[in-house]
């Protein structure tokens, strides 16, 4: 079981979707995907504790630089997302968040802290991951792994690669307090 709020690490180093949101229940949303020919109902759920038979693959790390929120591009896309990824065989789920955020953004120094579990479901399947904060102190050079760009912003942008689930991700960091040192 993990605790929230307490869990802080110092380190150094589209498409043609409808959104719909039907009902906020205890952290727990709901959209529509919508294409011509029929619509896919996808859940997006937070948990305090790992949940039972779902693969935690995931690391999503929203980060703020000099009072900025850091999205970044994909190389293949035009659209930006939060940075994250999946966790490596034989890593867990903090160095995943680490590495992520580095390869994704040039992060050197940051605090990293731990907001929430996640949940997406989507087409009878369900997988998730882990929800972090960062605060980024030094960004160096891109590197230049999968990522074409870094922008700051002050908000969540329009174009997003994964606007059914990311929103509410960004949300739930938004309402997620920084826990004291």
């Amino acid at each position: 079981m993990l605790k929230t709020r307490s869990m802080r690490w110092n380190y150094t180093q589209n498409t043609n979707r409808i959104m719909v949101t039907f009902s906020i229940l205890v952290k727990k949303y709901k959209t529509a995907s919508c294409k011509v020919g029929g619509c896919r109902m996808i859940k997006v759920e937070f948990h305090r504790a790992e949940p039972l038979n779902i693969s935690l693959t995931y690391v999503v790390i929203a980060a703020r630089h000099n009072g900025q929120w850091l999205f970044v591009r994909h190389k293949e896309r035009s659209t930006y997302e939060i940075p994250g990824g999946h966790i490596e065989p034989e890593e867990d789920y903090i160095s995943a968040a680490k590495r992520e955020l580095y390869e994704e953004t040039g992060a050197q120094e940051f605090t990293l802290d731990f907001v929430s579990i996640y949940t997406v479901a989507k087409d009878e399947k369900t997988s998730g991951g882990y929800l972090f904060f960062a605060d980024v102190k030094e960004l160096s050079v891109l590197p230049d792994y999968e990522m074409a760009e870094v922008v700051l912003m002050e908000q969540l942008p329009v174009n997003l690669t994964y606007p059914l689930i990311q929103p509410y991700l960004f949300n739930q960091v938004l309402g997620w307090t920084v826990p004291s040192p």
